[in-house]
């Protein structure tokens, strides 16, 4: 019987040691995590915002060129009828065509002088309400003329005069001194008073004529190509999806007040949390400095990973506790299998020796049941041939070699009926065939150098490991097959002379009787 020890009690603790370690372990990756995620969610908010100010910057280029494409028309007509702005209006507006936008239109720069023979010109072209409005007392005005599409609410900016407006003729008066696009700050449109809106202008100098004093240019100063675009629409319905996780807020100044502010998503989302993300781009825009500030909160999805990867290390370091634990109770228990494993392993071997033993035996006395098998066949005075089931020659005795002409050597793996029997001999012969006759026959066999041989041959069949296999046991009687045809010759002979000795005793008979009647006969003539 044996004894049990007390384990020591380093072991009962190792697992309480491990389990600490890996908790400690735990929550230093759980830290880890949130700060990478922390730098991960800033550089995709800072992505973000990258993507929004590149969108603008490509929808605010889209503006440039529709704007510098109308300028050109004038440039390449010596007029521009009414027809000819709507129709290119259209097709451009329509090519690229933005959210917020409300039209391209012309306005004329004209002396207040020549207004009524301008409000004439218009009428006669079509508009027969036409009328500039509202009064003013400026020497210069600039009123709506072509406003394209045509539509109910550009209907109603028709004629309106922008330069009786403080911020418009600011704009205006910035474009044609720099020869820009300039924009103006947020103005109520006239067609529609509940939007804010911005507008923005560019230049068109009579005869497309460069000038490069600020005086030549108001001297030739033909009007403004222009666009009415609300802010709210232009910004939410261009950039959508990318404002679904950050405010946006655009102020028109520097001074981040809410009188400067003109644009806000209010999308933040219904959370009193403080934006985790803050961050401010000055944007300038035709001839203004825009502030956009963004704000956003870390995505959800960089706030819970740290706690699904806090959650799999606990499990993870109670499951390897576990493991720990188990493996201190059950070592005892290992140790016993071990040793009774070791025993049994012993015996095992010591069985697998005297297998071992007995195959070295087997197969010593299988080697001398060869070496007299090998005897026997080999010392037989007949011949002994073994074939397979193919009937392919396998073994090939002495005395086979000695009448054959061949080795074993020679012949081992070859047909016995094709390499064996003569040609002529073989056309529907299969070794099968000869050994289902059960009989001693007689088969002419080649020799090597080709002269045949007269064997007396019997076939068996017998089974090596389920499989069937032949043997054919000659002997070779060329010698007893020609005396037997001489005796054969003699008796055919003899059996022909004693038919030619009966025919002349029966021919002689005849003639002795036929020879009594003549001599009768002559008796009785006498």
């Amino acid at each position: 019987m044996t004894s049990t020890t007390p384990r020591p009690l380093l072991l009962k603790i190792i697992p309480w040691v491990v389990l600490c370690l890996l908790l400690f372990f735990s929550f230093s990756v759980f830290n880890a995590m949130k700060e990478q995620e922390d730098i991960e969610a800033a550089h995709h908010f800072e992505n973000q915002v990258n993507v929004i100010c590149a969108t603008f910057k490509n929808r605010t280029d889209d503006i440039r060129i529709i704007l510098h494409a109308g300028r050109g028309l004038f440039q390449a007509s010596k007029s521009v009828e009414r027809d000819e702005w709507k129709q290119f209006s259209n097709s451009i507006i329509l090519n690229n065509a933005q959210p917020g936008i409300l039209g391209l239109g012309f306005a004329r720069w004209v002396n207040a002088e020549a207004i009524p023979e301008l409000e004439t010109l218009v009428q006669n072209d079509g508009l027969v309400n036409f009328k500039v409005w509202p009064q003013s007392n400026h020497s210069q005005q600039t009123p709506i003329i072509y406003l394209e599409p045509q539509n109910e609410l550009n209907e109603k900016a028709l004629g309106y005069d922008m330069f009786s407006e403080t911020r418009r003729q600011v704009a205006m008066q910035q474009a044609y001194a720099n020869d820009q696009e300039v924009m103006t700050r947020s103005v109520k449109l006239v067609q529609d008073a509940n939007s804010s809106a911005i507008l923005v202008y560019y230049p068109v100098y009579v005869n497309n004529t460069i000038h490069e004093t600020l005086e030549d240019r108001k001297l030739h100063l033909f009007g403004f190509v222009y666009m009415p675009i609300r802010v709210k629409e232009f910004i939410e319905r261009n950039m959508a999806k990318l404002l679904d996780n950050i405010q946006l807020e655009v102020f028109e100044d520097k001074d981040l007040n809410q009188q400067n502010l003109i644009y806000d998503n209010q999308k933040y989302l219904n959370t009193n949390e403080q934006s985790k993300f803050v961050t401010q781009k000055p944007f300038e825009i035709f001839g203004q400095t825009w502030v956009l500030r963004f704000s956003g909160l870390k995505p959800s999805v960089y706030t819970w990973r740290p706690y699904v990867g806090l959650g799999i290390c606990i499990l993870l370091t109670f499951f390897i506790f576990i493991v720990f634990y188990n493996s201190t109770q059950l070592n005892e228990k290992a140790e016993k299998m071990a040793h009774q494993m070791t025993m049994t392993l012993e015996k095992k071997n010591q069985e697998l020796l005297n297998i071992n033993n007995e195959v070295e035996a087997s197969r010593i006395e299988l080697k001398a049941s060869e070496a007299r098998f090998r005897a026997v066949i080999d010392n037989a005075l007949d011949i002994i041939i073994l074939m397979d089931e193919d009937g392919r020659i396998t073994e090939w005795n002495k005395q086979a070699q000695q009448i054959l002409g061949r080795t074993l050597e020679e012949v081992k793996g070859k047909n016995f009926v094709s390499h064996l029997l003569p040609i002529q001999k073989q056309q529907g012969l299969s070794l099968p065939a000869i050994v289902n006759q059960r009989v001693r026959q007689t088969l002419e066999m080649v020799h090597h150098d080709g002269h045949k041989i007269m064997m007396e041959a019997s076939f068996s069949e017998f089974k090596v490991n389920e499989r069937r296999s032949y043997s054919c046991f000659c002997r070779d009687i060329t010698e007893l097959a020609k005396q037997q045809e001489l005796d054969r010759q003699r008796a055919a002979t003899l059996e022909r002379m004693n038919r030619l000795m009966v025919d002349r005793e029966l021919r002689m008979s005849e003639l002795k009787k036929q020879l009594q009647i003549l001599q009768n006969q002559q008796k009785g003539s006498a």
